[in-house]
């Protein structure tokens, strides 16, 4: 029972660990517009604002857009990063609605592009794991208790090995 128990735990802190790293790349892997970028992906966790900007989305969803290296003109209906208030969000519509104010979107490299899908709930997940709150305890709690298992793991081998060296050693009855 123990050496079944003892499988599943390390087959446990193996997925852990993937976990982990995974988690990890979708933490500091974010662009200069503050949001998750894997390969040509980009991972959106929709709020309030962007559910306002991009038509068929919910609040809570994760956006997966597809970046395109096309060159868009204005008429195309493509996503982009818009500032509102103090902070970029994603927009999806045709670039001749946008109010330049000065600035070209196109130019600046802004666009992201045409293709998206969306899957329910898993932003609501982003949003809490690129919190700091969310991090420790999705990311770092995890790896924590790998890292005390495995020093409970060492003490416990270690004081048996001690106890077998112990019973195994000669002691002269003189010396002592």
């Amino acid at each position: 029972m123990k050496k079944v128990v003892k499988r599943i735990w390390s087959v446990l802190e193996v997925i852990i660990m993937i976990y982990v790293v995974f988690m990890t790349l979708l933490f500091l892997n974010k662009n200069k517009y503050g949001f998750t970028e894997i390969g040509n992906c980009v991972l959106v966790s929709v709020d309030g604002d962007i559910e306002k900007t991009v038509e068929s989305s919910k609040k809570m969803d994760l956006l997966i857009l597809e970046k395109n290296s096309n060159k868009n003109d204005y008429n195309d209906k493509v996503y982009y990063y818009s500032v509102y208030g103090e902070k970029y969000i994603i927009k999806y519509g045709s670039l001749k609605d946008e109010k330049l104010s000065g600035t070209n979107i196109i130019n600046d490299g802004r666009v992201i592009g045409t293709k998206s899908r969306s899957v329910p709930l898993l932003g609501f997940y982003l949003k809490i794991v690129h919190s700091k709150i969310g991090f420790l305890l999705f990311v770092f709690l995890p790896v924590f208790m790998v890292f005390i298992y495995q020093v409970y793991e060492f003490i416990n081998d270690s004081k048996n090995e001690n106890k077998k060296i112990m019973n195994k050693a000669v002691v002269d009855e003189e010396i002592i």
